[in-house]
C-alpha cells in the first residue's frame, strides 16, 4: 500500500504477489539447465554474504508485517486512523532476536503513539489493542519519522511500496536504513523493482542518499501453470557486480531460484544460497553473420542477431465436462527488448494449434472462483522461421523439438 501505511494489505498466503521480468536465455524445461558452482572472487565475497544477511531480514519482517496486517484489519475497528507500522524481531530472554516478530501500529499523531500491536510466531497471530494508544518510545519515534522521511522522498512512478526499516549497522553505515520494496495488488504478478535503499541520518532529519537497486520497474505476470515449466527467473543487473539484498528477497517471496546476470558473471540465487555459476557476464548477440544457424536455440539466441524468437502469452480456460480448452493469444513479448510489452507479430494459426494439443494433452482441472471458470496465463516460445514449431527445449535444435 503506497503512502504512509506503505505495507498495511492482505497477504494471500503468502508469499505476496511479487515482481520479476523473466528472459527466455535461461529458462529451460525441468531438468535441463544445469548450472555449475564456482568460487566466489574474493573481493565479492563480503558484499554477497551481506545481500544474503539482509536478503533473509527483508523477507522475515516484510512477512511479518503482512500476516500481521492481515491480523489487523480482521479485528481492529478503526484502521483509518493507522498511520503505519513498524515489524521487530522480540527479544529472547538474553537480549538477542528470537524467532517471532511484534509488529506495531502507529497513529497519526505527532509524536505518534502506539494503538496495537500483533505477536507474529509458530502460533497463530496474536492482536493487542490499546485504548487510548500508548506513548511510542522515543527510538520507535525516530523510526517512524525516519520512514516517512524515506516514504516521502522516494521518486514516484506508480507502483506500491512495502517499506522495511533496519538499522544502518546491518550495511556498515551509520544511520537508518528505510528498504522501499515494489509491491502489487495484481495477482500472479511478480515483481523485480523498483526497488530503493535510503539512509535517513540517525536523528532521522534528512535522507543522506536514496539508491534505486534497479535501473527500471520490472514487473510480470508470474505464470504458476507454465506447460514448460522454468526451474529459474533471469535478470540482468547493472547496479553491481554481484546479487543484491532484493534478489535474494525476491527468490525467497517467489519460493524460485533467480539467475542473475552481472558485468562479473552469471549468479544463481536460491533462497539464501547464492554461487557463482558463470564467470563470464551475458554478453550482446553479435551482428548476423558471425556465428552458424546450426545449434541449440539458446546458442543461437546468444550468438545470432538475426535469429527471432518471442514468448507468445496464452490464456486459458478449462470447462467442466470438456476435453478441449478455451486458448487464445493475450499477447506477444520480445524478451531481448528486456520490457514485457507487446510487439506487433502476427502468430500463425498452426503454432496456435500446436500450443491448443500441448495443453489439452496435460488435462489440467478446471479452475473456477464463486463457481464460475477462471482464467489462467502461461507462455510458449515462437521462431518466425519454423512457425508450425512451439519451442520447449532450449538446449535442442528447432529442428529437434519435441
Amino acid at each position: 500500500m503506497t503512502g504512509n501505511l506503505g505495507a498495511l494489505r492482505p497477504a494471500p498466503g503468502y508469499p505476496m504477489n511479487v515482481l520479476l521480468i523473466v528472459s527466455f536465455l535461461m529458462l529451460a524445461p525441468a531438468g535441463s539447465f544445469r548450472p555449475r558452482q564456482l568460487e566466489t572472487p574474493e573481493d565479492l565475497r563480503a558484499q554477497v554474504e551481506r545481500s544474503i544477511a539482509i536478503g533473509r531480514q527483508l523477507y522475515l519482517l516484510d512477512k511479518a508485517a503482512a500476516i500481521a496486517s492481515d491480523t489487523m484489519l480482521e479485528s481492529f475497528k478503526e484502521p483509518g486512523k493507522l498511520a503505519g507500522y513498524l515489524p521487530a524481531w522480540e527479544a529472547g530472554e538474553d537480549g538477542s532476536p528470537g524467532d517471532s516478530f511484534i509488529v506495531s501500529f502507529y497513529t497519526r499523531d505527532d509524536p505518534p503513539r502506539i494503538a496495537c500491536e500483533v505477536r507474529v510466531g509458530e502460533k497463530k497471530p496474536e492482536l493487542r489493542t490499546f485504548e487510548p494508544p500508548k506513548p511510542a518510545s522515543s527510538s520507535f519515534v525516530t523510526l517512524v519519522r525516519a520512514r516517512k522521511l524515506a516514504l516521502d522522498a522516494r521518486p514516484e512512478n506508480g507502483q506500491r511500496v512495502n517499506p522495511v526499516v533496519l538499522p544502518g549497522a546491518v550495511a556498515g553505515e551509520r544511520g537508518i536504513l528505510v528498504y522501499l520494496l515494489a509491491g502489487t495488488t495484481k495477482a500472479n504478478v511478480a515483481v523485480f523493482g523498483r526497488h530503493f535503499r535510503a539512509l535517513i541520518s540517525e536523528d532521522a532529519t534528512s535522507v543522506v542518499s536514496m539508491t534505486p537497486l534497479s535501473k527500471t520497474a520490472l514487473e510480470m505476470p508470474m505464470n504458476q501453470a507454465d506447460c514448460s515449466n522454468p526451474v529459474g527467473l533471469f535478470v540482468r543487473h547493472a547496479v553491481t557486480d554481484y546479487p543484491l539484498e532484493t534478489h535474494v528477497f525476491t527468490s525467497l517471496l517467489t519460493k524460485s531460484p533467480v539467475v542473475v546476470g552481472t558485468n562479473r558473471g552469471m549468479w544463481k540465487v536460491d533462497g539464501t544460497k547464492v554461487s557463482l555459476v558463470d564467470d563470464k557476464p551475458p554478453t550482446d548477440p553479435p551482428e548476423p553473420g558471425g556465428a552458424a544457424r546450426a545449434g541449440s536455440v539458446r546458442e543461437r539466441v546468444r550468438s545470432d542477431r538475426g535469429f527471432r524468437m518471442y514468448a507468445v502469452v496464452f490464456g486459458v480456460t478449462v470447462l467442466s465436462g470438456s476435453s478441449a480448452p478455451i486458448v487464445r493469444v493475450e499477447k506477444v513479448i520480445d524478451p531481448r527488448s528486456g520490457s514485457t510489452d507487446p510487439v506487433n507479430v502476427d502468430v500463425p494459426d498452426a503454432f496456435v494449434q500446436q500450443v491448443r494439443k500441448l495443453i489439452a494433452a496435460k488435462h489440467d482441472e478446471p479452475r473456477t472462483k464463486d463457481g464460475k471458470p477462471v482464467e489462467y496465463f502461461t507462455y510458449f516460445y515462437y521462431a518466425p522461421e519454423r512457425p508450425g514449431v512451439v519451442v520447449t527445449d532450449l538446449d535442442k535444435p528447432l529442428d529437434q523439438q519435441p
